[in-house]
């Protein structure tokens, strides 16, 4: 066992062991527990309740929340899951009080608000917060007050005229501009309402499930402000990650070559700065630890275009207001009901729960009127629930999935997921309940349920194998030229992109690590593969795909991006190991380094999948119920999926994972009335 000096587990004493022990089956590290226990330590007066509380707040950030609820009904079930049973004379309320105020190199009230000590007591509204948190979220709060203070853009003169040209003259279409299949695309009401109020409103928050045209509303509020005069350089697309990131320009770059040509927009575009990660907007430098924008030195940009924002967690979020100019406008756009951030706080969902109205019709002049009713709202005495509502626009039509059966049955299951109605979702209408597997293969439409009882996992992953892997590992099993074999190389990533395999958890036995490994084993295994191959985790392997599991700038990769390892040959007859990515100008190889960025990626997991989109999904669940179970995790596999989603696992573990919600507490909505 590793010592950690005169902190080791050999100098706990009985009640420290036994929070050490049920700390680490709780899912905290022993680090952190450490870390609690040295905070501790600098208490005037030792007490076992204080080291409690210190690890019940380390949990409760780990979960995401901003801070650790002190409620009765809560905190006593928190602290006994942790080992810690007030017992004593005084109530456990009365005993917090007691030790806040005693140990003042510790703990401040919001009322004292002492910058200087780790943790801030708020007992009005029950919560123990980290000081970092406390104080981003009083920030976020305050500046987003002050956005929404701000009074709107004043419409362009020529507000109407712009909007006919966008919306009918030259409007985005589902193809190429040159296809002869191209049609025109008529955007929902409140697609239009978005980008109007965009356009407007100092703060504007998009919200819509995956597939509901956010890509579509970022295009059209661009072209319009293109329309106005706005010069490219004024405007800066941002994104969480740099996948996320890279994926805007793509997607604006292929909206782009649906337009008519003659709408003369391309020069505009080509100006427009690249998308880039919030990171390297505000300027974070490694080496000195810091970021160059910050509210001394806000962002030159008047337009900052935020795309998948519950992906933000609340320090990044607070950076990214700092650095705002003062007559900035942020459209953020994401889907509150999506899987939250990674770290702590759920800022889009907080900021999304009520929205004003959108209009009737979509009609130009119904548009106009909604607009001038918010923006004359906006210069009224409304309390800032009121003005909030007005900047946020929902999105409820979905474009992704298929017009056809398959495609309405996912969004169908999908929502009853999302609404945790665990009880609706198996039953005898085909058409509205999930079906259960009884043929030899997954079909291909809508959303089926096979049980590990009816399919054994090796089974499954033959059949994936022999459907979907083979028929581009048969592509690439020869060398490839780049610019001659270029259908090939399209075959090859459009054959990737039918069908992906996520999990909700990166290991056990239905997780990540296994289903890789097990893929591996049966597709090289059954080709004649090597023995070191499944010994080295970075084994060349022809024809498989690998996922970036960091960003590389140098060579213009991201966290997420999938490559497929090739053999590639040039004009003079050498063959090298490549690793290829698509993007949507063509292809790019860099060399196979069989370095620790990549990962085998036959299967991925959710939270790695979000922003995109595939044919067919397959989606595994744990063996049994966890903690990850989540119905947010299911809500955002299904809608990965266009055609059809194949679920894995039991049908317990299912309807308990719908039942069961991720409940990030915040205190960013009592901040922002306390303000």
């Amino acid at each position: 066992m590793q010592r950690l000096g005169r902190h080791s587990v050999f100098s706990l004493n009985r009640a420290e062991k036994q929070l050490l022990d049920r700390a680490t089956q709780y899912g905290l590290a022993s680090f952190d527990f450490f870390a609690a226990r040295k905070i501790a330590s600098l208490a005037r007066t030792p007490d076992p309740l204080l080291l409690a509380l210190l690890l019940a707040e380390k949990a409760a950030t780990h979960e995401g929340n901003t801070y650790l609820s002190l409620a009765a009904d809560f905190l006593p079930k928190r602290l006994a899951l942790l080992g810690y049973v007030h017992e004593g004379e005084t109530s456990l309320e009365q005993a917090i009080h007691a030790l806040v105020g005693a140990e003042d190199e510790l703990f401040t009230t919001v009322a004292e608000a002492n910058p200087s000590v780790p943790f801030v007591i708020c007992f009005e509204r029950l919560a123990l917060y980290r000081q970092g948190f406390f104080q981003a979220e009083r920030s976020i709060a305050a500046r987003l007050r002050a956005l929404c203070h701000r009074p709107w853009r004043a419409p362009h003169q020529d507000l109407g005229p712009h909007l006919d040209l966008v919306l009918h003259q030259f409007p985005v279409g589902t193809k190429p501009f040159d296809d002869p299949e191209r049609q025109p695309i008529d955007l929902a009401i409140e697609q239009k309402t978005a980008a109007v109020t965009a356009l407007h409103a100092p703060l504007c928050l998009i919200s819509g499930g995956p597939g509901t045209g956010k890509t579509s509303i970022v295009l059209t509020i661009l072209r319009l402000l293109a329309a106005q005069g706005v010069a490219p350089e004024q405007i800066q697309l941002t994104a969480p990650t740099g996948r996320a990131a890279n994926r805007i320009s793509e997607s604006l770059l292929r909206g782009n070559r649906t337009i008519d040509p003659s709408a003369n927009a391309a020069t505009w575009f080509a100006a427009l700065p690249r998308a880039c990660t919030v990171h390297r907007l505000l300027g974070w430098s490694p080496r000195q630890g810091e970021f160059r924008h910050d509210a001394a030195n806000p962002l030159p940009a008047k337009f900052i275009i935020l795309d998948e924002s519950s992906m933000l967690d609340i320090l990044m979020t607070d950076r990214l207001l700092a650095a705002l100019a003062p007559d900035a406008h942020l459209i953020m756009l994401g889907d509150a009901d999506q899987l939250p951030s990674v770290d702590a706080g759920a800022v889009f969902r907080d900021l999304t729960r009520e929205a004003a109205a959108v209009p009737d019709t979509g009609d130009i002049e119904e548009l106009a009127a909604n607009l001038n009713a918010r923006r004359t709202r906006a210069g009224s005495d409304r309390d800032i629930e009121q003005r909030l509502q007005d900047c946020v626009v929902p999105l409820r039509t979905t474009f992704r999935q298929s017009k056809d059966a398959g495609g309405r049955h996912i969004s169908i299951i999908a929502a009853k997921s999302n609404q945790m109605a665990a009880d609706q979702l198996f039953g005898d209408d085909p058409s509205q309940h999930i079906l259960r597997f009884q043929e030899q293969a997954p079909p291909l439409s809508g959303v089926t349920l096979a049980e590990p009882s009816t399919l054994g996992l090796i089974d499954l992953i033959d059949i994936l194998n022999h459907r979907y892997f083979k028929p581009y590992r048969h592509l690439s099993a020869m060398p490839i030229h780049m610019e001659r074999d270029h259908e090939t190389l399209v075959k090859i990533f459009r054959a990737l992109d039918e069908m992906r395999v996520l999990c909700l958890t990166q290991r056990g036995l239905y997780g990540v690590d296994t289903l890789n490994q097990l893929f591996k084993e049966r597709i090289y295994r059954a080709g004649g593969g090597v023995e070191r191959a499944f010994r080295n985790p970075f084994f060349f392997l022809p024809g498989a795909p690998w996922l970036m599991t960091r960003n590389d700038y140098s060579r213009n990769l991201f966290n997420g991006d999938i490559g497929v390892g090739l053999l590639i040959y040039d004009d003079s007859g050498g063959i090298s190991r490549e690793l290829v990515f698509r993007t949507e100008s063509g292809f790019r190889r860099v060399p196979f380094a069989g370095r620790g960025d990549i990962t085998l990626a036959y299967a991925m997991t959710v939270h790695k999948s979000q922003g995109s989109e595939f044919g067919h999904v397959v989606l595994v669940l744990p063996e049994h119920r966890n903690a990850l179970c989540k119905k947010e995790l299911i809500y955002t596999g299904l809608t990965r999926a266009k055609k059809s989603v194949f679920l894995y696992g039991r049908a317990q573990v299912l309807t308990h994972a719908v039942s069961d919600a991720m409940q990030r507490v915040s205190g960013l909505r009592a901040q922002m009335r306390e303000s």
